[in-house]
């Protein structure tokens, strides 16, 4: 056996254990976590309040308006906690 072929199988091997490690957090440990009660108190707190998590933007959202009212106050009260200017005004 030529050392390259050496190199080649324990690069496989390697490969081989990375892909069973994924397959097991898939397959086994993911499935568990979700099961957890505090997971699924979370998962159901979302759902009652309809939040998709996985979203990007909730500028749909009916509480969309009354968070961006919230953080326009806060950035306006005190502009350079944020890293704006003192005369930093926030527009809609």
């Amino acid at each position: 056996m030529h050392a390259s072929d050496a190199q080649t199988r324990k690069n496989w091997g390697k490969l081989t254990l990375f892909v069973l490690a994924i397959l097991g957090c898939w397959g086994y440990l993911l499935p568990r976590v979700s099961q957890l009660e505090s997971v699924q108190n979370r998962v159901q707190y979302y759902e009652e309040r309809g939040i998709d998590p996985a979203a990007f933007f909730y500028d749909d959202h009916p509480a969309s308006e009354r968070w961006e009212s919230k953080v326009r106050d806060a950035v306006e009260r005190n502009p350079k906690a944020f890293g704006f200017r003192d005369s930093t005004k926030i527009s809609q």
